[in-house]
């Protein structure tokens, strides 16, 4: 899964894609714990936003453009899986 989401963010964004395979202290933790297949996709470093998960962290604090990318990096790679081709956001 991790290489399809990279595969889809440079088809599909300007994204740079770092991974790590040592998850730790977020919301998919748990998911991973229990045996399940996880993945995390968020905007870079733990310590870039540093109102997350606290009372501050709303819809104001949303770096739009970014939140956008990473939603057009999981809907290309979803797309991928389903074997959907038509490129992101045509008609095709």
């Amino acid at each position: 899964m991790i290489d399809a989401l990279a595969e889809a963010a440079h088809d599909h964004t300007s994204l740079r894609v770092l991974t790590s395979l040592s998850p730790f202290a977020s919301d998919h933790v748990p998911f991973i714990d229990a045996g399940l297949p996880a993945v995390l996709t968020i905007e870079g470093a733990d310590d870039q936003n540093v109102d997350e998960h606290t009372p501050r962290d709303t819809l104001v604090g949303l770096e739009l453009s970014l939140a956008v990318e990473i939603l057009r990096m999981n809907a290309g790679a979803t797309a991928a899986a389903l074997g959907v081709t038509a490129p992101i956001g045509t008609d095709g």
